[in-house]
């Protein structure tokens, strides 16, 4: 496992923290290649932790306009336990926990700083949204949103949901 990110440096001024060393539980970069990728305003997913973790940074991708920095808002569900149908929509179920100017960079965006703890077996929804600029996703979805799509010892990133540009609140 890589012990450090690559400093970014960038000739514009940027929002974005600039990352010198990775979180500690780094499942790999938001960099999708596939010709199958999906744009959509934002995307809500779970997070099951199989020990306890701190998140304190997500990654995404935004549709393209490298360089350039986009606004985005980064949301989690303020009780534990995946979205559902009927709570994805209710801005009062979510808590801000990051927002700013992230570059648009071609292995992928970073939030500001936070930090959630999630006890081991326990869910933690997200939502990420693109406001400025779209995102994509390299999984166009059309599988259960408990289907894993990234995971290591320490979490499981579960398939999640599209969201069309305006967002969901």
């Amino acid at each position: 496992r890589p012990s450090k990110m690559p400093i970014i440096f960038s000739s514009r001024p940027s929002k974005m923290p600039i990352i010198s060393s990775l979180p500690r539980h780094f499942l790999g970069s938001s960099t999708f290649d596939s010709n199958g990728n999906t744009g959509m305003g934002g995307i809500m997913f779970d997070i099951k932790a199989l020990h306890d973790v701190e998140i304190t940074q997500l990654t995404w991708q935004f549709n393209g306009g490298y360089g350039s920095s986009y606004n985005y808002k980064c949301y989690k569900k303020t009780a534990l336990g995946p979205h559902t149908d009927t709570d994805m929509f209710d801005s009062s179920k979510w808590t801000l926990i990051a927002s700013g100017s992230a570059e648009s960079l071609v292995f992928g965006s970073v939030t500001s700083p936070f930090s959630v703890q999630v006890e081991s077996g326990e869910v933690q929804a997200f939502y990420i949204h693109g406001i400025s600029r779209s995102i994509t996703s390299q999984d166009g979805g059309g599988r259960s949103t408990l289907d894993v799509y990234k995971s290591d010892e320490n979490m499981e990133i579960r398939t999640g949901r599209g969201l069309f540009s305006g967002g969901v609140f």
